[in-house]
């Protein structure tokens, strides 16, 4: 079934220092009965796993000791393999680079399942063998020239950046993503006569690697290689016709997806007359109508627009994977971490309640990548400040901002805070006031511990 609960964002603030050692465990109970939810809890000294199963689904809350962990993606637990995945851009422009496998931890942590990677780096595809994370490792445009002209480049790519990390207890490589947005605009056509040469001699190496059933390539596209004045009448660039007409016939003749870079953020930063509402998933006062369809929100428009070109192709039913996108939190007018967690929960919910587009209906996008896992602050600032602050997870790991979904109904839930020390609860934004948990009644209990929040 699709996702299609309320959401109820919390954000708790306490005194580390006063958390107790055993377990900082968070109970959602119904506030009238008072009868608690089975709950398995996974402690260790760094954070508390509580896992409740509700509605015959898992939920996993995690308290860490020493800052919030990003609970944004919890759904996942939720959805069959048949619905969207979402996915995390590993981007290691950065002065303070982590640990690949802090990395990688950090991903098993938040039960994210598929990363994309700009290149082949050894210490990052060595550090996901075993992982089981589903990867899709880059080559980066520079390498297009040399690829697209020697099948032995070719092989010999093939070989070093993919062969050598699979097999038994190795990376779980999926896709390789031939070049990085080629026919962007600004690119002036350098790269876009090398990148069908260098599919074709790739899908050789993967053959004669014995890997071409398993592992499929995809070219990123960005979302300016298409256009119109309304969806419908979508239609790739006419220098660009030829070329992706060439291209999805062999994603198609491989079994692979078109890839393309959303990105609402740009369409809001390049247009101070771009209707801010219609940039998030929240309704706007600014819909598009095109016929008998109408568009409340950028991404929706976008991707039919990108479907209607790949109709002209007569490719309409290709599988859609995005393979960029989401919100800065800092760096220019807009970015901010509010905005960020409004729009990335926003896409997450409209995703996954498979409600698909005008033109796609019950279809959402077959995987989608946010964009990114962590800011990284050594990108270049040449497009704007907000390059270096697209992270999810600052760049040393810690959560920008934690949220989760409360379980399916419409009762009030009450969070058991007895373990912790003193603090303040907030709830969507608001606090719900100050607790002094460590004061302890005559009978030695907590004199304050559990909190109601009505929905």
């Amino acid at each position: 079934m699709a996702h299609t609960r309320s959401s109820l964002l919390m954000v708790f603030l306490f005194s580390f220092w006063h958390l107790s050692e055993a377990s900082a465990v968070m109970k959602l109970m119904n506030s009238d009965t008072h009868s608690c939810k089975k709950c398995l809890i996974l402690l260790t000294k760094e954070q508390t796993s509580i896992f409740f199963r509700a509605s015959g689904r898992v939920i996993m809350l995690e308290v860490r000791f020493g800052g919030a962990v990003f609970l944004l993606m919890l759904a996942w637990k939720w959805v069959p393999m048949t619905e969207s995945a979402i996915g995390v851009n590993w981007g290691t422009v950065s002065f303070h680079k982590l640990k690949p496998s802090t990395v990688v931890e950090l991903l098993k942590d938040n039960k994210i399942p598929k990363v994309k990677l700009f290149e082949a780096e050894h210490a990052v595809l060595k550090a996901l063998m075993g992982s089981g994370i589903q990867v899709m490792v880059g080559i980066p445009n520079e390498m297009l020239p040399l690829l697209s002209s020697s099948p032995a480049a070719s092989d010999l790519w093939v070989h070093q950046n993919v062969s050598a990390y699979m097999g038994k207890g190795g990376a779980d490589i999926r896709y390789v993503a031939v070049g990085n947005e080629p026919f962007l605009k600004s690119y002036n056509g350098q790269f876009e006569n090398l990148v069908v040469p260098a599919i074709q001699n790739l899908q050789q190496s993967l053959v004669k690697a014995n890997l071409a059933r398993s592992i499929k390539l995809v070219v990123p596209c960005n979302a300016d290689a298409y256009g119109a004045t309304v969806p419908s009448q979508g239609a790739f660039r006419p220098e660009l016709t030829q070329i992706m007409t060439q291209i999805v016939e062999f994603l198609n003749s491989n079994g692979a997806p078109f890839m393309v870079n959303i990105y609402p953020f740009l369409s809001l930063y390049g247009d101070g007359d771009f209707p801010q509402d219609y940039a998030f998933f929240e309704g706007t006062t600014h819909p598009v109508t095109d016929g008998f369809n109408v568009y409340t929100n950028v991404f929706d428009g976008n991707y039919d627009t990108l479907l209607a070109a790949l109709s002209k192709l007569g490719y309409g039913h290709m599988p859609i994977v995005i393979g960029e996108i989401g919100w800065p939190s800092d760096g220019a007018i807009g970015a901010n971490l509010t905005a960020a967690k409004v729009f990335n929960q926003g896409l997450i919910n409209h995703v996954l309640n498979n409600k698909g587009t005008p033109l796609r209906p019950g279809s959402s996008p077959m995987d989608i990548y946010l964009f990114s896992l962590l800011d990284e602050g050594a990108k270049s600032t040449l497009p704007g400040g907000f390059e270096r602050h697209s992270g999810i997870f600052y760049f040393d790991g810690k959560a920008k901002y934690t949220t989760f979904d409360t379980p399916e109904g419409n009762d009030s839930v009450a969070l058991d805070l007895s373990s912790m020390g003193k603090g303040e609860a907030w709830v969507n934004g608001q606090s719900i006031g100050r607790y002094w948990i460590m004061f302890h009644d005559s009978k030695g209990k907590p004199s304050q511990s559990l909190v109601t929040v009505r929905r």
